[in-house]
């Protein structure tokens, strides 16, 4: 079988699920490989939130 054309590292998992750090963020540090930078950049705004995540506690 051919290699994975878009790996993304499971420490990567939490942060794209909420949309708190951009998928190009995390290629940067390592977290997701991809075989093509077109690809990446579908993958980023498929996982980018409109808005940012927030928690309503203040402390």
């Amino acid at each position: 079988t051919d290699p994975p054309d878009l790996h993304v590292d499971v420490r990567a998992l939490g942060s794209l699920t909420f949309g708190g750090t951009r998928a190009r963020t995390l290629a940067r540090a390592g977290l997701i490989e991809v075989t093509d930078e077109r690809l990446l950049r579908r993958f980023d705004a498929a996982c980018t939130a409109e808005q940012e995540p927030r928690h309503g506690t203040g402390f």
